[in-house]
């Protein structure tokens, strides 16, 4: 059957295009730790608003540091530039009010302060395929 729906969440739950929700969630740092080169930032992820964030969310991790990786990427956004962190969300949602933890591991191998944490951005998107 034709799709006859041309709308940004029928786009998004056949894998064309990605809702941004990050203003839809309340970013707060859990734990950090960082031992031999390596960070793990473990986040919480609320959600604030009063839908459901479903579907795949995807992290997208900007700004990082020169010589820092994020080690549990699923992969680079299509235009290379970005690494993200697949979340497969329990249940498929976040209900509203409802939190869930996301864990960002990291490889720094910058030569000077690598044993000083660094900071990023995160944008939240929700999705099928590749960013």
């Amino acid at each position: 059957m034709a799709q006859n729906n041309n709308d940004p969440l029928t786009r998004r739950d056949v894998g064309m295009e990605f809702l941004d929700v990050t203003d839809k969630a309340e970013l707060a740092l859990d734990t950090r730790s960082r031992n031999n080169g390596m960070q793990d930032d473990t986040w919480i992820v609320k959600n604030t608003s009063n839908y459901f964030i479903d579907n795949h969310l995807l992290a997208i991790i900007k700004g990082l540091p020169a010589d820092v990786e994020l080690a549990n990427a699923s992969g680079k956004t299509q235009e290379g530039e970005f690494p993200y962190l697949r979340v497969y969300l329990e249940g498929g949602v976040i209900k509203p009010a409802a939190t869930m933890k996301m864990q960002l591991k990291f490889i720094d191998k910058r030569k000077q302060d690598n044993s000083q944490p660094f900071s990023y951005e995160i944008t939240l998107k929700s999705g099928h395929g590749k960013p």
